[in-house]
């Protein structure tokens, strides 16, 4: 048998991966934020027609938060993009020279 018939699965470049991985991310979060301005739009609609279940306080407790999710949501998608370039570069870096404890001491286990 020659080695030529064993050969391994052609990957992904190292360098494409933080780009994909970013981009997912960021489509993921997308996802999220606009799951959340659906419900909340549904929790208002029921609330204006008089035909939410729970008192006042239980409807603005879900309201809060779930502003608070898309408002943390719209912050992660802003910096997803405006940060694209960096965060792919320090996913290489981490990649690169993350095995070496002497690169990042401040993190290293204890």
């Amino acid at each position: 048998m020659d080695s030529t018939s064993f050969k391994q699965p052609k990957l992904e470049s190292s360098e494409a991966f933080p780009s994909v991985f970013v981009r997912n991310h960021r489509e993921i979060k997308e996802k999220k934020k606009e799951a959340a301005d659906r419900i909340l739009k549904i929790v208002n609609a029921a609330w204006h027609k008089g035909r939410w279940s729970g008192n006042e306080q239980e409807y603005r407790y879900e309201v809060s938060i779930l502003e608070r999710t898309i408002s943390t949501l719209t912050t992660d998608i802003i910096v997803l993009h405006t940060s694209y370039y960096e965060i792919c570069g320090r996913i290489m870096d981490c990649a690169t020279w993350g095995e070496n404890e002497d690169t990042y001491p401040g993190l290293v286990a204890s």
